[in-house]
C-alpha cells in the first residue's frame, strides 16, 4: 500500500502549485520521498485550541495515572501500551493505565483484552469509549502522563493535548510526534517496539513529580507558540490571500 501510495503522490505533484504539510518532518518527507520542490512545500502546523487550565480539573485523581488515547488498530500499536504498562507495573504496583478509544474503529480490540488478561492486568485497567470533550479534558487533567506508542503518524494530536493540561509526553520518535514533544524538555522519544526505554522513561517521571511538572509547563508552552489554532488560522489565512503563494 505504501508504495502504492507514494507512486500515486509522485504522479500527483506535477498538477500541485504548493503542499502544505502539517509538521517539519511531513515536510522533509515530501521533498525525500516524493521529490517535491522544495519552493513547493510550506510548514503550518496542524493545532489544537487552546483554553485557560481550570485548575479544579488538575489533581484529583488519587493514583498515578498513564494514559493511552487513540483506535485501537495499527497504526497505534496499542500492543506496545499493553507491554510498557506490564514492565511499570512490577516496579510500580500501584499505578493505574487508561485506554481512551477503546471500541471506536478498532480492530485490535479483542487482543488487547486478552493481552490484559494474559498480563494478570485487568485490575489496572480501564478502558474507555470516546466521550465528550469535557469529559476527555478531565481525562487528561487528572492523568500523570500519556504514552504515545504509534507506528506512524503525520503529527500527533494527542500528544499536543496532554501537553496543554501540563502533562509530559513519552512517544515513539516518527514523523509528526517529533515534531511535537522535545526529548529531554517537554516528555522523552522511544523507537518503535522499545518497551524497556518507554518503561525507564515512565518510571523516571513517575518517581518525579518536579520533574512531570517542569517538563508540563515546557509542553503548554510549546503548544501555545507552534501548534496555536489562532496563530495557525492567520498562516492559511495569509497564504490563501497571498497571489505568489508566499506564506
Amino acid at each position: 500500500k505504501r508504495h502504492i501510495f507514494i507512486f500515486l503522490q509522485k504522479v500527483s505533484r506535477f498538477w500541485i502549485n504548493h503542499l502544505i504539510a502539517t509538521s517539519a518532518s511531513e515536510a522533509t518527507r515530501a521533498i525525500k520521498d516524493i521529490n517535491f520542490r522544495p519552493d513547493k512545500v510550506v510548514t503550518i502546523y496542524n493545532s489544537i485550541d487552546i483554553g485557560p487550565i481550570n485548575e479544579s480539573l488538575l489533581g484529583n485523581n488519587v493514583h498515578q495515572t498513564v494514559l493511552f488515547v487513540g483506535r485501537l488498530c495499527y497504526q497505534k500499536n496499542p500492543e506496545m501500551f499493553i507491554r510498557v504498562a506490564e514492565l511499570i507495573s512490577k516496579k510500580c504496583p500501584n499505578v493505574k493505565f487508561i485506554m481512551l478509544g477503546f471500541g471506536f474503529k478498532d480492530t485490535h480490540g479483542k487482543k488487547i483484552l486478552n493481552m490484559i488478561r494474559d498480563y494478570n492486568l485487568e485490575k489496572k485497567f480501564e478502558l474507555i469509549d470516546w466521550l465528550p470533550r469535557e469529559e476527555i479534558n478531565k481525562i487528561y487533567a487528572n492523568c500523570t502522563l500519556l504514552l504515545v506508542p504509534s507506528r506512524y503518524e503525520s503529527f500527533g494530536y494527542v500528544a499536543a493535548e496532554a501537553m496543554t493540561f501540563l502533562k509530559p509526553v513519552i512517544a515513539t520518535q516518527v514523523d509528526g510526534l517529533k515534531d511535537v514533544v522535545t526529548h529531554g524538555h517537554t516528555g522523552y522519544l522511544v523507537n518503535v517496539d522499545d518497551d524497556e526505554k518507554m518503561a525507564l522513561y515512565s518510571l523516571r517521571l513517575l518517581n518525579n513529580q518536579n520533574r512531570c511538572l517542569k517538563m508540563g509547563i515546557n509542553g503548554r508552552e510549546k503548544v501555545k507558540i507552534y501548534f496555536n489554532i489562532k496563530k495557525t488560522i492567520k498562516q492559511l489565512e495569509r497564504r490563501a490571500a497571498s497571489n505568489d503563494g508566499s506564506p
